[in-house]
C-alpha cells in the first residue's frame, strides 16, 4: 500500500498571504501616503517566509539521503531559479526599462556579476546559504544536549560571519525565523 502525502493547507494559505504580502508591501513602497503600511507588511512579510521555508526543510529533511543529495536538490530548486530569473528578467529590465546598463558583453558581465546580487530574487539565494549551514546543525540536533546546541549554534554563527559580508547579514537576519519554522 502506498502512503499519500498530506497536503497541509495552513501553510499553503500561509505562503498565499505571505505572497500577497510582498505585492501590497512593494506596491505601498512606491507610494508616499503608505509608508505605515509599507513598514507594517515589511515587518513579517520575509520573517514569515524564512519561517515557512524552515516548517517546510524540517518536514522533507527525512528525504534527502544525505548531504550531497539535499545540496542538488536545493541548487535545483532555488539557485537555478535565482540565477535564470536574473539573466531572463532583471538583466533584461535594466537594459531595456532603466537603459543604466550598456548593451555591450564586458558592461552585461560586469553588472550581472556586481549589481544584480542581491538587489533582487535576494531571498532564494538567502534560503540556499540557510538551508546549507542548517543541514548539519538540525542533524546533530535531534540528538544534541543542551552544551552541544550552544555549541552548535555557535559554529553556526562563526560560519555566518566567515560568509561574504552582504550574504551573512540576510542569513544571520533571517536564519532564526527559519529555525523557529523548523
Amino acid at each position: 500500500m502506498q502512503s499519500q502525502k498530506k497536503y497541509n493547507y495552513s501553510i499553503a494559505l500561509l505562503r498565499i498571504f505571505a505572497t500577497v504580502s510582498v505585492v501590497v508591501g512593494h506596491l505601498a513602497a512606491d507610494s508616499d501616503g503608505m509608508i505605515a503600511l509599507f513598514k507594517f507588511i515589511y515587518s513579517y512579510h520575509i520573517p514569515l517566509f524564512a519561517f515557512i521555508s524552515g516548517y517546510l526543510y524540517y518536514q522533507s529533511m527525512k528525504h534527502y539521503s544525505g548531504f550531497y543529495d539535499m545540496l542538488g536538490k536545493k541548487v535545483k530548486r532555488l539557485l537555478v531559479p535565482y540565477y535564470v530569473g536574473l539573466v531572463a528578467a532583471v538583466l533584461p529590465m535594466h537594459l531595456i526599462i532603466y537603459k543604466d546598463v550598456p548593451w555591450n558583453l564586458g558592461s552585461i558581465m560586469v553588472y550581472a556579476s556586481t549589481a544584480l546580487q542581491g538587489e533582487h530574487l535576494w531571498y532564494l539565494q538567502t534560503i540556499f546559504w540557510v538551508t546549507l549551514l542548517f543541514y548539519p546543525l538540525l542533524l546533530l540536533l535531534e540528538k544534541a544536549n543542551k552544551p552541544i546546541l550552544f555549541l552548535l549554534v555557535g559554529a553556526v554563527l562563526i560560519g555566518i560571519y566567515l560568509m561574504p559580508l552582504p550574504a551573512y547579514t540576510l542569513v544571520l537576519r533571517y536564519s532564526w525565523y527559519y529555525y523557529i519554522g523548523y
